[in-house]
């Protein structure tokens, strides 16, 4: 009996994070654009790029890496990329610093970095037309010197290139919060708006003759993931969260075991025996986070054991299409 109280105390606790692989946005055919466009952009191409989150919390840089997936073909000449929008989970980044930019090309990037810290109050610093409010902005400097496809022959005011292409983004973070995120931390956050579509990330595409422009952002639902909120110490009290939005359903499980693991039909992200879950139920129209209160125990044999977490989603009453958000690693800590 003890060693099932025990284990349920440990799974209610919190930890620091060890840094995650990547997550990965993509914008595609189900993209979602300001008017019934869709991922479609003025000179009749289809808008295609993704986003490559990478973060290590230890250090507090996240590094973004953008492609222009646009398909190239003959002389067309293909849009670029000159603003890149996403978000951290409400109140956890303060402040932003871009401490570097790189390509592997001859030509290298050249953006500033528009930084909010709250997006859900005035004054507004980054929004994105239709898509609302988001903390991170990264501008090009110029016309036309946006991101461009691999496979671009000629793009606006540049003509034939050299371009830039899938630069990478080095962002120094702070604020009480930037411990405890992951990579999928930002893939999942959503923009902040009531009146508008909540979406994780949006680009501005500028097309060949630089002046028709489009901002298209991810059309996939239900991305999510999980971190803390709170000290990662015995003792404490903490906040497990869920990040998510559009009505998405966030259902939580724990193992003491990684992943992946096959399952079924499926690959969770964690090991099993799962330990503990819990159902959030869905989202909210206009929430993007869940919030589970928890205390970790006064017990120092717990520290230093490793925990990893994952959430089950799917859209609103729809029980297809189920999709596991990253695994989240945690690791009990000391006073």
């Amino acid at each position: 009996m003890f060693a099932r109280t025990l284990a349920v105390s440990v799974l209610m606790s919190a930890a620091a994070v060890t840094a995650q692989g990547p997550a990965t946005v993509l914008i595609d055919a189900f993209a979602h654009g300001c008017g019934l466009q869709g991922a479609g952009l003025p000179n009749g191409q289809t808008a295609s790029a993704s986003i490559r989150f990478d973060y290590n919390p230890s250090t507090a840089i996240l590094q973004v890496t953008v492609a222009n997936l646009v398909a190239g073909g003959g002389a067309a000449t293909i849009p670029v990329i000159d603003e890149i929008f996403f978000n951290a989970p409400a109140d956890m980044v303060s402040g932003a610093t871009l401490i570097s930019q790189s390509a592997a090309g001859t030509v290298q990037p050249d953006f500033r970095l528009d930084f909010d810290e709250d997006s859900e109050s005035a004054p507004v610093l980054v929004t994105s037309s239709c898509f609302g409010e988001f903390n991170f902005c990264l501008v090009a400097q110029s016309n036309g010197h946006g991101v461009a496809s691999a496979t671009a022959s000629q793009t606006c005011e540049i003509g034939s290139g050299p371009f830039l292409v899938e630069p990478t983004f080095r962002m120094h973070l702070q604020g009480q919060g930037v411990a405890t995120l992951d990579s999928a931390s930002f893939a999942a956050a959503a923009s902040r708006s009531q009146a508008h579509r909540r979406v994780n990330v949006a680009m501005t595409f500028t097309d060949g003759n630089c002046s028709n422009r489009a901002t298209v952002a991810n059309g996939h639902e239900c991305n999510q993931s999980i971190f803390l909120r709170g000290a990662p110490r015995i003792g404490d009290a903490v906040s497990l969260c869920v990040a998510g939005n559009n009505q998405c359903r966030a259902f939580i499980g724990v193992s003491a075991t990684p992943g992946p693991e096959l399952f079924k039909d499926y690959i969770l992200p964690i090991g099993t025996p799962i330990l503990f879950t819990y159902d959030f139920g869905y989202f909210a129209q206009n929430s993007h986070e869940f919030q589970l209160p928890l205390q970790i125990p006064m017990d120092w044999g717990i520290i230093g054991l490793d925990l990893y977490w994952t959430s089950l989603s799917h859209p609103f009453q729809s029980f297809t299409n189920f999709r596991f958000a990253s695994a989240y690693t945690m690791t009990i800590t000391g006073l």
